[in-house]
């Protein structure tokens, strides 16, 4: 079905101003948490009591002023919560807030300051800013690389400017608000697929190549396929060697944004084509973020034909009006990057090994009793050699996971049936557990409200933080349903991560009754 997104009109607001309806839950109901350290394995952070008309925290500028112990305003009524376990920073290779990289940090604050003053191409662009993207279309394989300021700004930059009115974009349905946002600023004629079904792209592909007004007279509309590496929303991987091959026996050009795959997919960190061995020349456009497994801020775009890069430095909106990238921001993308270089795949391989034991104790704590069994007897080792050392957990026996224990409670968002058959070499770090049994029945308010109940009894008093995904009403019927986030990184121990997940299922059980 060809279309273009809309909002739905039947669709129930996502987020109700507070008062407005006692009987909902607002965004005053999730955890607000603003952090006091790093984000690392184990953090400090103020968590803000719920229901409460307080001001975010308190205000950046007033941060930078104040010491390091000082506390939020006592009208913020936040409370300090100290060695959390935090399973909710993207920071999968654990380089936010390493020494190295913090060493190049100071040393560009001290040479350049703390801001660019202007667009990369009026006065903005700075060495460090030509460095980072001849490092990063290095280590990628392209040619060439776009640097950007905002990861989410990057798609919805480089998609309007290689795509336009009349062009054909077949796009997966569970792609991010940062893709879906581009291809609507874009204007292109939008066709969906679904989730990692190739069968159905293929359908979808083989009815855009019969329908001459779509791909047009001459067939010089631009047709594109448009997918994520690993998705933002779901946590799923896509099946890129499959995906490349009907590119090219349908003569479709492919975008693949893979800000959660790139530093963690493949044996060197390069991407999610990487870990299916798929050619780079294969993928015409490749975005990614920095603010992930990088630990820094922004987004990159790479492409391998000179034209496309001058073509963005020209019309990419995100490159030509916004201010460029803190040069100590792209210093330490470059000591992140250099140091995942360096670690010649042990920190995105111990990633990946703990995110397949997180994935198997879940796919077992999910399931029944009888199929969790059969799930541990196919699962593969949870141990990740080289992982960094973490402060000390609660000891949790091998084999002792609580089989059964969230079954009708919570689910893995299409998580297979039992734990991932190929065990460290592409499990994604990122997953989304959404209310399962008959809490996925109850309306979309009451189930934000419980997931929000259970994600704040895990940092008090279970001292573990966890993610909220919150969405806006401009998100429509593509707003997933509500989830708890956890991100896993290799400077997670694979002790402390059990010890996590047993957490999880006594909050859920505590919080989900009473949900009811």
């Amino acid at each position: 079905m060809c279309l273009r997104w809309k909002l739905s009109k039947d669709r129930e607001p996502l987020a109700p101003a507070a008062g407005e309806n006692l009987n909902v839950p607002s965004l005053l109901d999730a955890p607000r948490v603003i952090l006091d350290s790093a984000p690392a394995s184990y953090v400090d952070l103020y968590l803000y009591p719920p229901s409460v008309n307080h001001t975010l925290a308190f205000d950046f500028l007033e941060a930078l002023a104040m010491p390091n112990e000082a506390v939020p305003p006592t009208d913020d009524k936040a409370a300090l919560v100290r060695n959390v376990f935090n399973l909710a920073s993207s920071n999968f290779l654990g380089l936010a807030g390493d020494d190295e990289v913090s060493t190049e940090v100071d040393a560009a604050t001290n040479k350049y300051g703390v801001g660019s003053c202007g667009p990369r191409g009026f006065y903005g662009t700075i060495d460090v800013h030509l460095k980072l993207e001849e490092e990063l279309a290095s280590f990628v394989g392209y040619k060439h690389a776009v640097l950007y300021s905002y990861d989410v700004a990057t798609p919805q930059s480089v998609i309007p400017a290689f795509a336009k009115k009349g062009d054909v974009a077949i796009v997966d349905e569970r792609c991010s608000y940062a893709i879906r946002s581009g291809l609507a600023l874009a204007r292109a004629t939008v066709i969906e697929f679904a989730h990692n079904d190739m069968k159905h792209l293929e359908e979808q592909l083989r009815r855009v190549r019969a329908d001459r007004k779509l791909v047009g007279e001459k067939g010089k509309r631009r047709l594109y396929i448009v997918v994520e590496g690993v998705y933002a929303n779901v946590g799923t991987v896509c099946p890129l060697a499959k995906v490349v091959q009907l590119k090219e026996a349908y003569n479709f050009r492919l975008y693949v944004d893979d800000s959660f795959g790139f530093g963690v997919m493949g044996h060197s960190g390069r991407g999610t084509f990487e870990r299916y061995g798929v050619p780079v020349s294969s993928v015409d456009v490749y975005t990614s973020s920095l603010s992930n497994s990088m630990g820094s801020v922004g987004g990159f775009c790479c492409t391998h034909e000179t034209r496309m890069d001058i073509f963005q430095r020209l019309n990419a909106s995100g490159y030509v009006f916004s201010a460029s990238l803190p040069p100590l921001l792209a210093a330490g993308a470059i000591g992140a990057l250099r140091r995942l270089r360096a670690s010649n795949g042990k920190l995105p391989a111990t990633c990946r090994a703990n995110a397949a034991m997180v994935r198997n104790w879940l796919a077992r704590m999910t399931t029944s009793t009888a199929s969790a069994a059969a799930a541990a007897a196919a699962a593969p080792s949870p141990a990740g050699a080289g992982a960094t050392a973490a402060p000390p957990a609660p000891a949790v026996a091998d084999g002792a996971c609580p089989d059964g224990v969230l079954h009708g409670l919570l689910s893995v968002r299409d998580g297979p049936d039992g734990p991932p058959k190929d065990g460290d070499t592409g499990a994604s770090p990122l997953v989304h557990l959404e209310l399962s049994g008959r809490w996925s029945e109850k309306p979309w308010h009451e189930q934000q409200r419980a997931v929000c109940a259970i994600a704040r009894r895990m940092i008090v008093p279970s001292g573990v933080l966890v993610g909220v995904p919150l969405y806006s009403e401009i998100e429509g019927d593509h707003a997933p349903t509500p989830s708890l986030k956890l991100c896993v990184s290799s400077s997670h121990t694979p002790e402390a991560l059990q010890a996590a997940l047993m957490r999880l299922a006594s909050a859920a059980q505590a919080e989900l009754p009473q949900a009811c």
